[in-house]
Formats: C-alpha cells, structure tokens, sequence
C-alpha cells in the first residue's frame, strides 16, 4: 500500500472589492428609490385628496364621462341639477343620452376625437334662472 501525503496546497485569491462596492452602490441606489417612490406617492394622494375636495364642494355640476358617454362619476352638483337623489342611481346612465342631443352634438364628436380613450370631464354650470345647459370646455383625466 503506498501512503498519501499532502505534497502542497494550492490558494485561489480573487480580488472582490469591486463587487462590494457596486453591491454597496445597489443598496443606496435602492434605497433612495424607494424613498423617492414613497416621496411621489404621498404627493400623489395629497393632491388627489385636495381634487377630490374641490371636485365634490364645486357648485358647478360635475359629470365624468367615459368615451361612450356613459356616466362613472360625479358631483353633488350635479346630483341636484339631474335631479337623482344618489351617486348610483347616476351612475351608468349615459350623460349624452340625458341632454338635448342638439346641444351636445357640436361637443361630444370633437371630444371623442381628441381626448378617446380617456375619461371626459364636462362641466355645466348650474344657474337656476337659464334652464339651457351650456357645457363648459372639456378637460381630460
């Protein structure tokens, strides 16, 4: 039988000081994104927070249609005007339907056109002594 012996031993060094440092990198990098994602976040719903205020105190009677002119949203002003008593009575009608075509047909074609597929926003003042709805220039969302 012949005996092993350990005749030498061999040391593989490999230099990592660059892939900490990028894995450091990564880390801050990380970090400062998902401080500045939770930054623009919180802007975010404090804004929506401060449309939503506007949106539901505004005396004008807000109605938010989406490109078939349907109904998905809107204000208390626009509750009072339409005369329904709820949100989800409203909701789901179509809005252009619900006014005189001859007054909507000049609008709508030219809103679909240039803001299709986005929801539409058409404001209509609420004044009492003119019982002619006059809509007021559409903004997208």
């Amino acid at each position: 039988r012949h005996k092993e012996e350990t005749t030498g031993v061999i040391y593989i060094f490999r230099d990592i000081t660059q892939r900490k440092k990028n894995e450091f990198q990564l880390k801050e990098y990380t970090e400062k994104l998902e401080w500045l994602v939770e930054k623009k976040a919180k802007e975010i719903i404090e804004s929506e927070a401060k449309l939503r205020v506007i949106f539901d105190l505004s005396p004008d009677a807000i109605f938010v249609l989406d490109p078939n002119g349907n109904i998905v949203n809107c204000n208390q002003a626009a509750l009072k005007m339409s005369g329904y008593s709820s949100k989800t009575e409203l909701i789901g009608t179509n809005g252009i339907e619900s006014i005189e075509k001859k007054k909507v047909s000049r609008l709508w074609p030219s809103c679909r056109e240039w803001l299709h597929p986005a929801v539409i926003i058409l404001r209509w003042p609420v004044r009492k002594s003119s019982p002619n709805l006059r809509p007021s220039p559409a903004q997208s969302v």
